[in-house]
């Protein structure tokens, strides 16, 4: 069959639309594969540097530990679950030297050496160390310095309000060198941190509670 002029230009001319409408098909496919397939290498990327972190977080507590001659899983998994592991694990060898029996002149028990009345258990690895832990953290968010949180956990808040900042205590003021000693190898900028630095994680409402029953406790020593 023999076309004419026209009828060859108007093939012509819809042969290279199909081919215009095709292109830009496969482009926007490819640029939607390309920008998916970012996506999810960065999202990969992001959770392996999230582990990645985790994992040198956990080594350090894990080398915390050990220089108290601890291994305990159950300890680590618990440690790990707070609001900064590495803070927490050298308070933990400060307060009780991973002895989860210590138990203090002043009658503070367990890891983090807290009131017995105050727990239902205090030998519970986890909940002694989540309820100091958050403890820990209210001091933290409440005076939010490292050294006065610290110096608060030891000597109570009432005594950090008190003296308008550290009390002159000599067992707190050798509290605060210890932890600086053990934070010069395992956390160098840990006294340079503010509570706004720290990732605060929250607590279920029952450790809540305690809290402020630990608190209390706290305090009446000072009366």
């Amino acid at each position: 069959m023999n076309l004419t002029n026209g009828e060859v230009t108007r093939s012509n001319y819809g042969k290279n639309l199909f081919g215009r409408r095709l292109k830009v098909i496969i482009s926007g496919s490819l640029i939607v594969f390309l920008f998916t397939t970012t996506c999810i290498i960065a999202d990969f990327s992001g959770q392996s540097q999230v582990l990645k972190q985790k994992q040198q977080v956990a080594a350090k507590v894990s080398r915390i530990m050990a220089l108290y001659n601890c291994d305990n899983l159950q300890i680590h998994a618990a440690i790990m679950n707070t609001f900064d592991p590495i803070f927490v694990a050298i308070i933990i060898g400060i307060e009780s030297g991973y002895k989860t029996n210590a138990i203090s002149p002043a009658g503070c028990r367990g890891l983090m050496q807290l009131s017995p009345d105050k727990l239902d258990d205090w030998t519970d690895i986890s909940k002694n160390i989540h309820i100091g832990a958050a403890f820990l953290e209210e001091q933290l968010q409440r005076f939010g310095t490292v050294e006065l949180a610290i110096a608060a956990y030891n000597a109570g808040p009432g005594s950090v309000n008190k003296y308008q900042g550290v009390p002159p205590y000599r067992e707190t003021l050798g509290y605060l060198e210890k932890t600086r000693q053990l934070s010069a190898v395992h956390y160098p900028d840990l006294f340079s941190k503010t509570s706004s630095d720290l990732v605060i994680t929250r607590y279920p409402l029952q450790h809540r509670l305690t809290f402020k029953r630990v608190l209390d406790w706290k305090n009446s020593l000072l009366q």
